[in-house]
């Protein structure tokens, strides 16, 4: 996109025939491939699924440690909450400004890595800070204290940022690939959940929960530092059209163009309706089964583990899944 694109002139019917024949088109002037910058996101053209599903092999431990990290805190963060002292009202007030924050600074988080850092330092940044914010949780008593490191929390979240990178590796077989990618998740998801249940039960309080919170944490960001390639952000690039504020503007006009569309109106909505409902089993069902049920942290963690089975083959044929009902058929059935 920084390459001004140029106008071929037109083949003579000799230039005609001879691409006919070789099954190209010698006139059309292409930017050279050694041009290109290649980035976090990119792919170079012709790579196949094998060859761009090596490329994420570290992406997908990635995920794991990621979703061992949210697994540790994640749920377990209501029956903390309980444990404190709080009501389920004061518990879903603070889950409820955690996701307005996330969803507000997100967008943030990937503009700077798009355009003026990269998106493995961004994510870096996040990770660190977000670590060390939960710790000072340990030292926090009333609902004040807890909502307001809660939302600081939630002010460095920039997984965005890193779902990006993958798609961008995966270009046009995403639809294959980030399932292949995001089951690894799942599994650090079921596995973090079963395992902090009963190490919750077995110690009788939560201090498990944060240190290995913080040390999965420091595990992602050494694998990021050390196996995740640098796409080095785009400062600096050179800009055509107009220069590079003019190019922000023109994209920014085409976002809010898009945003306006019927369809993306609706998908949105869709997304929210959705949202809603992961958001009720995300935030509130392990206070339910604390509260009403009687359940234990261990039990709380094994429904975790239960989900998890279902999840893992769903991820991994959701690209013939996709094929076979779509995009829309697959969230109709969520």
């Amino acid at each position: 996109q920084h390459h001004q694109q140029h106008q071929p002139p037109q083949p003579t019917a000799a230039a005609a025939a001879a691409a006919a024949a070789g099954g190209g088109a010698p006139w059309r002037r292409r930017p050279c491939a050694a041009m290109r910058p290649m980035e976090l996101g990119a792919t170079p053209a012709g790579q196949s699924v094998e060859e761009k599903e090596k490329r994420l092999v570290w992406f997908k431990w990635l995920m794991f440690f990621g979703a061992l990290n949210g697994a540790s805190w994640g749920r377990f963060g209501a029956i903390y909450y309980v444990h404190k002292g709080l009501s389920a009202t004061q518990i879903g007030s603070i889950e409820f400004g955690m996701i307005i924050v996330s969803a507000l600074v997100n967008p943030f988080w990937g503009f700077l890595g798009d355009h003026y850092f990269s998106k493995k330092r961004v994510f870096l940044f996040n990770q660190v800070v977000r670590s060390c914010v939960l710790l000072t949780l340990m030292l926090a008593n009333g609902y004040g204290a807890i909502l307001a490191i809660s939302l600081a929390m939630s002010f460095f979240t920039a997984q965005g940022v890193v779902r990006a990178a993958i798609l961008g590796i995966a270009g046009d077989h995403a639809k294959v690939l980030f399932g292949r990618v995001r089951l690894w998740g799942a599994v650090g998801w079921g596995v973090g959940a079963l395992a902090m249940g009963f190490i919750t039960d077995a110690v009788g309080s939560f201090l498990p929960n944060f240190f290995i919170f913080f040390g999965t944490a420091i595990i992602s960001v050494v694998l990021t530092a050390a196996f995740i390639p640098d796409d080095g952000g785009s400062r600096g690039a050179p800009a055509s059209g107009g220069g590079e504020a003019a190019q922000k503007r023109h994209s920014t006009r085409e976002f809010i163009a898009v945003l306006c569309k019927l369809p993306v109106m609706l998908f949105l909505f869709e997304t929210c309706i959705v949202g809603a409902g992961v958001g009720v089993v995300e935030r509130l069902l392990f206070v339910y089964m604390r509260n009403d049920l009687g359940a234990s942290v261990s039990l709380c963690g094994l429904s975790v583990g239960v989900t998890v089975v279902f999840e893992i083959p769903l991820f991994y044929y959701a690209g013939p899944l996709m094929e076979k009902i779509g995009r829309n058929g697959c969230l109709a059935i969520a």
